[in-house]
This record gives structure tokens, sequence and C-alpha cells, in this order.
């Protein structure tokens, strides 16, 4: 079906050059993408927890599309990773209460994980351009900025936990082990 979609695409299009197995690639992520964010919208409308599925997720992808983050090997991986991650949130978020203070000081602590080591690039998705990994730096701690203020301004104190759980999670999703053992061995010395 998306080579199908692909090959449409290029006949209609005014260029010629574009690479299909490129375009191919790129319909299948959007595919997968939607149709898990489908699946896990209407997970948490059965499960009674559409809103805070919806938050989860915006934070979650939002930061993400610009900081990145380790990935699954499999679609069902993530699939599971996602679920926890969701759920993770929303039943933590019942049960603990995070302080104000805490969230304004981890915040500090995130705009420092985000500049030293966003965006997280993998083999399969490297990023070399030096102007484009400051430019998805810059507006991962913008989008940082505009969580944490949210998070600030919500009245609602479980929607609040959630919101930082799921923003905590993304961050520490844009470290590797190496670099989690480079942060030891910098405050040792």
């Amino acid at each position: 079906m998306y080579k199908k979609i692909a090959n449409w695409l290029l006949s209609h299009s005014d260029r010629k050059n574009y690479n299909v197995d490129i375009l191919i690639y790129g319909l299948e992520v959007i595919g997968a993408t939607w149709g898990k964010t489908l699946f896990f919208l209407l997970l948490g409308l059965c499960s009674g927890y559409l809103t805070e599925t919806v938050v989860v997720l915006l934070v979650f992808s939002g930061l993400r599309s610009q900081a990145g983050g380790r990935h699954c090997k499999t679609s069902w991986g993530c699939s599971l990773t996602m679920i926890s991650i969701i759920y993770g949130s929303i039943l933590f978020g019942k049960l603990v209460k995070f302080p104000d203070f805490l969230m304004v000081i981890c915040f500090v602590f995130y705009v420092f994980l985000l500049y030293e080591y966003a965006p997280y690039c993998t083999e399969k998705h490297p990023i070399s351009d030096k102007s484009e990994i400051r430019r998805r730096k810059r507006n991962s701690i913008i989008i940082l900025f505009f969580i944490m203020l949210t998070e600030l301004i919500i009245q609602d104190r479980q929607v609040k936990d959630i919101i930082f759980l799921a923003c905590s999670i993304e961050v520490f999703s844009t470290l590797s082990l190496k670099d989690v053992n480079r942060m030891i061995i910098r405050t040792r010395d």
C-alpha cells in the first residue's frame, strides 16, 4: 500500500529526484505512528483515562519530537513501553504528589540534561549537521519551558504530577548508559 502511495505521490510531483525507498519508509513511519496513537487513545477511552492519556502523549511526544530519545527494537516493544509510560505516569501521578519546588529544581536539572545530551541520536538516525543539533537542542529546551509553565499554572494536582512524570521519563530517555556513567564520574571528581 505504501509503495502505491509513494509512486502516486512521485507521479504527481514536480520534482523527480526523490528516493522512492525513503518516501516509502517515511509513509510507513507516519502510518505506524498514527496507528499507535489511535490505539493508545482508544485504550485510554476504554480504561476511563482518555484525558490523562492525551496529556501524557502531548507532553512526551512534544518533547520527544525535538529531544529525541531511546528507541525499542520492535514495534511491539515500542507499544508496550508507551503503554507503560502512559499508565505508569497516570497511576504513579495518582499515588505520589510532587511539591512545586521539587518540580522547579528538577526543571533546572532537565534544562542542563537537554543542553548537554539532546538531541539523542541513534546509529540508524544520526544527526551530523551542527546547526540542526543546535536547533533541536534549543527547541527541546523551549518546549520544556512551556511544559513547566503549564505544569505550574495548572491547579489540578494530579494533572501536574502526570505532566511532571511524562516529562521526566522523556528527558531521561535522551540519556544513554554512557552518558549516565559520564555524569556519575563527573560527580565523583
